[in-house]
């Protein structure tokens, strides 16, 4: 049951997620030591960020990741979905205020937003640094499917 139950504070709580601590430790935070590159800077490590203010049919995404792992909740508006693995195969959903999803490594993603002033809530298993290009773990399109030696 994710709620909303009524606080102290007569507001509404509702659980975005729930996920077992097994799975974190034995999933979300564990990178694939050949996808590590030893010249950059550690970005192992939690993060979250919001993204605002997306209009309906904006396309966002288009990219996959080496060694990040994403939860992505849907604050506002719906987004719709495409994911496409390093063999191929391609899946699409749509997610809303009620859904999230998990994007785990060298997963092709992108959405579409279906309504205006969508938001999204990030949360990262890689740190950041806009200014160093080291901690960055974002890769276009056009260089999937990740090589071989990758996976």
């Amino acid at each position: 049951m994710n709620g909303p139950w009524e606080t102290k504070s007569n507001a509404n709580l509702e659980v975005l997620f729930s996920i077992p601590l097994n799975v974190v430790n034995e999933v979300f935070f564990q990178y694939s030591n050949n996808r590590l590159n030893p010249q950059n800077h550690d970005i192992r490590g939690l993060r979250s960020y919001k993204i605002s203010h997306i209009e309906q049919g904006r396309i966002g995404g288009n990219e996959w990741h080496k060694i990040r792992h994403e939860l992505v909740f849907t604050l506002n508006g719906a987004v719709s979905w495409t994911f496409k693995d390093a063999s191929g195969e391609i899946k699409s959903l749509t997610s809303d205020e009620t859904t999230g999803v998990w994007i785990p490594p060298c997963i092709l993603h992108t959405y579409t937003s279906l309504a205006n002033d969508t938001q999204l809530l990030v949360i990262a298993n890689t740190t950041f640094d806009p200014n160093d290009p080291s901690t960055h773990d974002t890769f276009t399109m056009n260089t999937f499917p990740p090589h071989p030696t990758l996976s």
